[in-house]
């Protein structure tokens, strides 16, 4: 454990001081044998995790800016980055790195990918409180929902990829339909969730929250009994809801 550091050659600094590049993104392969590392520089970087043997350098550097997410597919066939300034690029995994086979250029700078590997979608965050889904098979946005009024802090998909769960730093937590585009459901809480998942069955939801050490727990609903959900307007008051106890 710890025996491997995941360091580029042109970052290599043998005293460990100084450092004027930071990781801040990471992805792992759907295989587990390679991982895929973004830096505040705009380099994109592939690595062996058995051998942490440094395997691919992505473009000369990927982005021009800050990169803040990187997503891959099921079998390895393609990268997906994005940066600061709200380019997201897509990358051949193996070969022709040099340059990236297509770009978006998105409204404000992202802010975090979170990614459906199953249905080829990932969530895009962005610094202006919106979320822009990205199809990975056509290369284009099919979604954009807006309604978080301060930063986006994390989202999860369910498991079937029909609905996108996002928190925010205004303390809400919002349930987005994305067949229909619709907000189907959100509350607020008494500290902001800075992370979330759900369960593989989608019958729960685990929530973390601001000042809290603990991991709660909601039940979905609409699994136990039958809700007919509507839309929302998602700029509505969010109604608030303790924490589980």
């Amino acid at each position: 454990m710890g025996e491997l550091r995941l360091i580029p050659d042109k970052f290599q600094n043998k005293q460990r001081k100084d450092f004027n590049t930071e990781t801040t993104c990471i992805e792992l392969t759907h295989c587990g044998n390679f991982v895929i590392i973004g830096y505040s520089s705009g380099d994109l970087e592939k690595f062996n995790i058995q051998s942490g043997i440094h395997r691919t350098t992505y473009g000369p550097p990927a982005h021009t800016a800050p990169v803040r997410g990187v997503a891959i597919d099921n079998l390895n066939q393609f990268v997906v980055s994005g940066d600061g300034d709200g380019i997201v690029k897509f990358w051949n995994f193996k070969e022709n790195v040099a340059h990236p086979i297509h770009k978006i250029a998105l409204s404000s700078g992202v802010s975090m990918f979170r990614s459906h590997r199953e249905s080829a979608m990932v969530c895009i965050a962005l610094e202006d409180f919106t979320i822009s889904i990205l199809d990975c098979d056509t290369k284009a946005i099919i979604r954009r929902f807006e309604g978080h009024t301060a930063r986006i802090n994390d989202a999860t998909f369910s498991p079937d990829s029909r609905w996108l769960v996002t928190a925010s730093m205004d303390s809400t937590i919002k349930i987005w339909d994305i067949p229909s585009s619709y907000m189907v459901d959100h509350f607020k809480v008494e500290r902001p969730c800075v992370s979330l998942n759900m369960s593989p069955t989608g019958d729960f939801l685990a929530t973390s929250h601001v000042n809290h050490l603990g991991v709660y727990l909601w039940a979905n609903k609409k699994l136990f009994n039958h809700i007919s959900l509507r839309s929302i307007n998602p700029y509505s008051e969010a109604p608030y809801i303790d924490l589980p106890s």
